[in-house]
């Protein structure tokens, strides 16, 4: 049993670096290769950034946590899941609705691996490995979509005003591949994204409780 403990330890402290290291070389190539400041201001547009971003903070936070012996408070449990949904979906969005139409050559080719599919990979396998203080509860739904959500409408406002969408299934200005076409499709897509992170959110939940033989509530 303790050489488990131990073997599991070595684990998850061997995926909170990779992790980090996947999302910080991802972010470091992303703002390195930005031709202007605006180009690189103009990132922090795109929800793989500040997912990533936000991935590269928690982990942080965990690995101060574990330096300092300090036992993981439920709020990081929460986030923790929270954040596995939304980074999940930064790969899967890629994966379905991008990578179609986004080919990236060179070093920019390392940066979309990284943070499109090592860090979400990563970041999923190092949820099981490690320990859960959140209960499945209704009240989780306006977590699992509040971020999510909030980037949408935030992306559709500023379009608006600015003409500058992140991302074509944004733009109801345009037809595909540059848009949806009218502001009807973008709210079906917004409908979507609240259904897709609540489930994933709920079923990582779910999961977690099975794989390490927890009740489930």
């Amino acid at each position: 049993m303790k050489n488990q403990k131990s073997y599991k330890r070595l684990i998850i402290v061997i995926l909170e670096w990779g992790i980090l290291f996947a999302g910080l070389l991802g972010l470091v190539i992303n703002f390195s290769t930005s031709l202007t400041f605006k180009d690189g201001l103009n990132l922090f547009s795109y929800y793989t950034i500040q997912s990533n971003i936000l991935v590269v903070l928690l982990i942080s936070l965990r690995i101060y946590y574990r330096f300092n012996k300090k036992n993981i408070t439920k709020f990081i449990s929460l986030i923790t899941v929270a954040m596995t949904s939304w980074l999940l979906v930064t790969g899967l969005g890629f994966i379905l609705l991008l990578s179609a139409i986004y080919h990236p050559e060179g070093i920019k080719m390392i940066s979309n691996i990284s943070l499109h599919y090592v860090t979400p990979t990563l970041m999923l396998i190092y949820y099981f490995f490690t320990e859960n203080k959140v209960k499945t509860k209704k009240s989780l739904l306006l977590l699992f979509i509040s971020y999510p959500l909030v980037y949408c409408i935030i992306s559709l406002i500023r379009g608006v005003i600015t003409g500058f969408y992140p991302y074509w299934f944004l733009n109801p200005t345009m037809n595909y591949p540059e848009g949806v076409g009218s502001l009807l499709n973008v709210l079906l897509i917004f409908i979507g994204v609240a259904i897709i992170f609540t489930g994933i959110g709920y079923l990582l939940l779910w999961l977690h409780k099975k794989i390490n033989g927890e009740n489930i509530d």
